[in-house]
């Protein structure tokens, strides 16, 4: 079950594909317009609290959709391929839509968890109810998501502050407001993906450790894997106490060796618009 971060739309001059910012850049940018200018630049929870506190909430969603143009691009190489696979359930912790993009011609449903609740429960329900092989793909977006403005006011649910990372911890494992139990049983019984995280982000491992590794089936859960060009064997060896093997390999070229190997030797990836 793919479980999808930032690097799923990483730039590749190789792949000719224009993607977009990491969480690290984007800090680096909201911190150059900060005075003083934040001790821990690439640290984006602090930099976007220390950001809204200066420039207050609209400001700040206003910067980050600047910075994350997901409008001016397209799909990645990733999601592409990933679309094309039978996967019926998709997590990501991106707040841009192209994976809605790149899943368009199966209509996705699109459940978006915000430090409050969750929005969406009525799609939910109906993906649940429908029949596995009819079924369209559910993407759960669980640090929120981009809206477009219908007024003046962005009211786009994020989770990007660490004040939202409290607050949404702190509802996580509620049945009420938390992740929907259709979506925790089947992290219990199916083998994760980690595609597009650097997994020594504190974020990263504070969702894991509330949707994982404390969950009460963890024993009899199936082992996971994660995707990271060049990581540090620290990393490796603490994840891997945890279940989730890494390998050592970029992104885009993981997702080309997974078609190959889900249509065929002869299969070609996708063509993706959007030159470096």
């Amino acid at each position: 079950m793919p479980f999808l971060g930032a690097a799923a739309n990483i730039t590749s001059t190789k792949r000719k594909y224009n993607g977009l910012r990491l969480g690290y850049e984007v800090s680096e940018a909201l911190a150059a317009n900060l005075k003083p200018s934040p001790k821990d630049k690439k640290n984006l929870p602090r930099t976007s609290l220390l950001f809204e506190r200066t420039v207050r909430r609209a400001a700040l969603l206003k910067h980050l959709k600047q910075l994350l143009p997901d409008r001016e691009r397209t799909p990645s190489p990733l999601l592409a391929i990933l679309s094309a696979l039978p996967f019926d359930l998709y997590i990501t912790t991106n707040y841009d839509r192209l994976l809605e993009r790149a899943l368009s011609d199966r209509q996705p449903y699109v459940v978006v968890q915000t430090d409050q609740g969750v929005e969406g429960r009525a799609d939910l329900d109906e993906w649940s109810a429908a029949p596995l092989e009819t079924r369209r793909p559910l993407i759960y977006k669980i640090h929120g998501t981009f809206l477009d403005e219908k007024d003046e006011v962005d009211r786009s649910p994020l989770i990007v502050t660490e004040d939202d990372y409290i607050s949404l911890l702190t509802i996580l494992r509620s049945p009420e407001h938390g992740v929907p139990p259709l979506v925790t049983s089947r992290l219990a019984r199916n083998t994760l993906l980690f595609l597009g995280y650097s997994l020594e982000d504190w974020d990263f491992r504070a969702i894991y450790k509330v949707l994982v590794d404390s969950h009460p089936d963890k024993r009899f859960m199936p082992g996971s894997y994660s995707v990271q060009k060049a990581p540090p064997k620290f990393w490796m060896d603490f994840w891997r106490e945890k279940g989730v093997e890494i390998l050592d390999e970029d992104v885009y070229a993981f997702a080309e060796e997974l078609g190959r190997a889900y249509f065929g030797p002869h299969w070609k990836p996708p063509e993706v618009p959007g030159g470096a």
